[in-house]
């Protein structure tokens, strides 16, 4: 019982639940209604690359590691496409060449900072308000117009064609199949979420697709659900066979079902969920295993009666149970819109931090961030990520890369050289002090991160006369090599320069 004690005094539960060595730490960059790049419609190409640089620096100089980019935020591109126009956001006009491949510099600019490329795209959303006239005339909807509904002065795809799933599924493994991303991301835009007009609920006019195709069904929100899952199951299949790395994750609203509806439900009292009227039944697909990843949005505080924050953690901790990845989103909006102190959001990252099936957060959105809104930059700095951290391994797996070479200090710079050109995605830089145990699963001793997409070098900022240092070959599953310190490889040097020697 003293030796138990003595532990939890030496390696108090609060030191890890603040600094693990992994968990996803991501920030979504929303471009619908140009919310958080481009700032504003019809920029320059070099506006809109200095602020994508902007953005992806004060992730890297914050230890973020994943970024999650909105690329087609309503049925168009923020890429090379030969299915979907060039986006409105990006030009002001739909179809527009824009100068140059937004996602391809997103995904060059952010490998140079070792952030992993999570792709969001919004499978069925047509226009988010805007009226039909902005649609390119090329645009596959002018040539279906029997696949668009129109819903409460916004347009959607019909969830419930087939034609259009197929469709989509094809715009989706477009983007898998020409780009070097690391996850194919969606949110919580399926059906759309309920709206009501003079106190009653305005119908969703899917009456013809649902004659068509709807008649095994006992009820069209059996039916509107099957239609999801079909999609998300065809989709998670078409992605595993396409790419041997690329994951699949989706971003649900916070709250599945309430318990009043279902006893495996959350004590929640929410007046829209997933499975009731988004028909998302997220749940079905974490027991499938049709995702890789689930990262719910949970918006609120610990004490918002309808949606209590600790409350629904735990209830997300228990549906998935390590069968997926789960993170955790936080509405880093919230700091402006609704005036919340910093301290907010380290409460809730100290409290997901401490459940054992929660893998990391995910905040929204970055330009709270880059704005230092409620001087988050510090804060961040000091009290939310204090230490680097890598994202958890990617479940689809990989190799284990092998070690640098030649790892060698020349006054304050550390130089090596690529020893394994298939798997080395990135390098962990460490420091010991001499004499004492090289933990690399300590946090506190992550030096740096370096991509291998730069220069091989890392300068040591205050070095120590007492310190040494290692460095670890990292896969792009975030799979380690075994640690190589100078000490390693001097006495390679050593055991080589022996062999010419006695071969003299």
């Amino acid at each position: 019982m003293k030796f138990f004690l003595l532990v939890l005094l030496l390696f108090p539960q609060n030191i890890i639940a603040q600094a693990p060595k992994r968990e996803l730490r991501a920030a979504w960059i929303a471009t619908v209604f140009n919310i958080d790049w481009p700032s504003s419609r019809g920029l320059s190409v070099n506006q809109q690359k200095k602020e994508m640089i902007e953005i992806l620096d004060t992730l890297e100089n914050l230890k973020f590691n994943a970024a999650i980019l909105q690329v087609k935020p309503t049925s168009d591109a923020f890429y090379e496409s030969k299915l979907s126009p060039w986006s409105y956001y990006l030009t002001g006009e739909q179809g527009k060449n824009p100068g140059y491949d937004p996602l391809k510099f997103f995904i060059e600019e952010a490998q140079k900072r070792a952030i992993e490329t999570h792709i969001w795209v919004n499978p069925y959303r047509l226009l988010n308000g805007e009226g039909l006239e902005i649609i390119s005339p090329k645009h596959i909807a002018r040539k279906n117009p029997h696949w668009v509904i129109e819903y409460n002065g916004r347009y959607y795809f019909d969830p419930g064609n087939p034609e259009v799933q197929n469709y989509v599924t094809k715009e989706i493994l477009e983007i898998v199949n020409n780009y070097d991303i690391d996850a194919l991301h969606m949110d919580d835009y399926f059906y759309p979420y309920k709206s009501y007009k003079n106190g009653k609920l305005v119908h969703f006019d899917d009456d013809s697709s649902f004659k068509t195709y709807g008649k095994t069904f006992k009820s069209r929100d059996d039916w509107r659900r099957d239609n999801v899952n079909t999609f998300v199951e065809k989709l998670y299949k078409s992605i595993t066979e396409a790419s041997p790395h690329v994951q699949l994750g989706i971003s649900p609203f916070g709250v599945w079902r309430n318990k009043s509806k279902d006893p495996r439900g959350s004590e929640t009292d929410a007046g829209q969920t997933n499975y009731d009227d988004l028909y998302a039944d997220v749940l079905l697909w974490i027991d499938k295993g049709w995702v890789h990843y689930i990262l719910p949005q949970i918006y609120w505080h610990f004490d918002t009666k309808p949606a209590p924050y600790g409350v629904l953690v735990k209830w997300w901790s228990d549906a998935v149970k390590d069968k997926v990845n789960l993170f955790i989103g936080l509405g880093t909006y919230k700091l402006g819109e609704q005036n919340w102190p910093a301290s907010h959001l380290k409460e809730q990252i100290d409290f997901a931090r401490k459940d054992k099936h929660v893998d990391g957060v995910s905040f929204y959105s970055a330009k709270w961030i880059v704005q230092d809104t409620k001087g988050i930059i510090d804060y961040t700095k000091k009290e939310i990520f204090p230490y680097f951290a890598l994202p958890p391994q990617n479940p689809r797996g990989g190799q284990k890369p092998f070690r640098v070479d030649n790892f060698i200090l020349k006054g304050k710079t550390l130089t090596w050289e690529n020893n394994d050109e298939k798997l080395a995605h990135y390098y962990t830089l460490y420091r010991f002090k001499k004499g004492e145990e090289r933990d690399i699963d300590n946090p506190k001793n992550i030096m740096g991160i370096v991509s291998a997409y730069k220069k091989l070098s890392f300068t040591i900022p205050n070095p120590q006369e007492n310190e040494t240092y290692g460095i670890v070959t990292v896969s792009r599953a975030h799979k380690e090599s075994g640690l190589f310190t100078l000490e390693d490889s001097e006495m390679i040097k050593s055991l080589e320069t022996l062999d010419t020697l006695i071969k003299k």
